[in-house]
C-alpha cells in the first residue's frame, strides 16, 4: 500500500471551498476608466435614486408624525376623561356638602325651636350663620389684601418690581 492509497481522501467539494476563499482573498480588480472598484460599483448600482430616498423619508416623517399625532390624542383623551371624574367627584362632594349643611340648619332650627319657639328659631338660627359667613369673608380678604401687598414688596412671582408699583409706593 502506498501512502497516497492510506491518506483520507477529500471530498471534491472542499478543493471548490478552498477555491472560493481564494477568490475571495484575491485582490479587487480597479476599472481603470473610472477609478473604482467592483465592489464600489455593486453597492452603487444598489443604491436608490435620490428621489426614491427622499419619497421613503417623507413617508417615515408622516408614518412618525401619524403615530405621534395619536399618542398625543390618546394623552389628550385620557388627560379629559380624568378631569371628567374629577369634576363629577367635586360636584358630589359640594352636593354632599350642601346637603351636609342643610341638615346642620335644620337640626340647629328644631334645637332652637324645641327651647325658645320657631319664630325665634327662624330668626336666629340664619342670622347666626350669615354673621358667621361675613366674619368668614371679612378674614379672607384681608389674607388677599396682605398677600398682595407681600408679592407687590417682594417684586411679584417673578421678582421684577413694576413700575406702577414703585409710583404707587412714592407717590
Amino acid at each position: 500500500m502506498t501512502a497516497e492509497s492510506q491518506a483520507p481522501q477529500k471530498p471534491a467539494s472542499a478543493d471548490t471551498h478552498q477555491q472560493g476563499e481564494q477568490a475571495d482573498k484575491a485582490p479587487e480588480s480597479i476599472d481603470t476608466d473610472s477609478g473604482e472598484t467592483a465592489a464600489e460599483k455593486d453597492n452603487s448600482a444598489a443604491k436608490p435614486p435620490m428621489v426614491e430616498q427622499l419619497t421613503a423619508l417623507y413617508d417615515d416623517g408622516r408614518t412618525w408624525f401619524e403615530a405621534e399625532l395619536g399618542f398625543q390624542k390618546g394623552r389628550i383623551n385620557y388627560t379629559v376623561r380624568a378631569a371628567k371624574l374629577g369634576a363629577i367627584a367635586l360636584g358630589v362632594g359640594i352636593f354632599t356638602l350642601l346637603c351636609s349643611y342643610i341638615t346642620l340648619l335644620l337640626g340647629m332650627f328644631m334645637v332652637v325651636a324645641h327651647y325658645f319657639g320657631p319664630l325665634i328659631a327662624l330668626l336666629t338660627v340664619p342670622l347666626t350663620w350669615a354673621v358667621l359667613g361675613l366674619l368668614a369673608l371679612r378674614y379672607a380678604k384681608s389674607r388677599i389684601t396682605d398677600t398682595k401687598a407681600m408679592i407687590a414688596e417682594t417684586g411679584g412671582i417673578t421678582g421684577h418690581k413694576d413700575q406702577k408699583s414703585e409710583e404707587n409706593a412714592n407717590g
